[in-house]
């Protein structure tokens, strides 16, 4: 049997938030709101100062483009030369589209 999809409903985005916390915001008067959401952007400001400041992680980031390079390339030029024999086949008239190939490639 293959895969049923099972979807309930949009899924709540906010699901992670504490409920006192969705429920102290939702009875907040528009001033504290707006003093809550300053509060919450400067916080971010500082994490992500602290984010590139962080030497660790800027050695991790360029680690991991030198480890990735490789496969980025090759996904650039692969979708380069799936562009290009698209626009050939677009300009003969051919039906046969790139998501047509890639279901077929997928079943192999």
């Amino acid at each position: 049997m293959g895969k049923q999809n099972r979807k309930s409903g949009p899924k709540d985005k906010f699901a992670a938030l504490p409920e006192d916390f969705k429920d102290a915001m939702a009875a907040a008067q528009g001033s504290e709101l707006t003093e809550q959401l300053a509060g919450i952007l400067k916080a971010e400001l500082q994490n992500q100062a602290a984010k590139k400041a962080d030497g660790d992680v800027k050695s991790a980031r360029e680690a991991l483009g030198i480890a990735t390079k490789v496969y980025t390339e090759a996904t650039k030029y692969n979708s380069l030369k799936a562009g290009f024999i698209t626009r050939v086949l677009a300009d003969r008239g051919d039906p046969t589209s790139v998501e047509t190939i890639r279901l077929g490639v997928a079943a192999l």
